[in-house]
């Protein structure tokens, strides 16, 4: 399977499978959230690239997933998805 890098603000509808690679400039503190739809936890993070900066938010399992391998400073991403974007 080839997997394909994109700029982060290319304006992609649907992918099976993408990998974001950027440089992390800010990473939040875990947050709880609560609504009608249900609860959880998320984080946030902002991600720099040649084409620019985009913000990204990890929620639910995804938070236990990702949070301690995304380092502020590091060019992070490497990190396939199964998700549209």
């Amino acid at each position: 399977m080839k997997l394909h890098v994109f700029a982060v603000l290319l304006n992609l509808v649907v992918l099976c499978r993408w990998i974001i690679k950027a440089r992390v400039t800010q990473k939040s503190q875990i947050r709880n959230w609560s609504n009608s739809r249900g609860e959880g936890k998320l984080f946030s993070v902002m991600l720099l690239d040649d084409s620019g900066e985009i913000k990204a938010t990890a929620f639910r399992d995804d938070v236990d997933k990702f949070y301690d391998l995304i380092q502020p400073s590091k060019v992070s991403a490497s990190v396939p998805h199964n998700k549209t974007i």
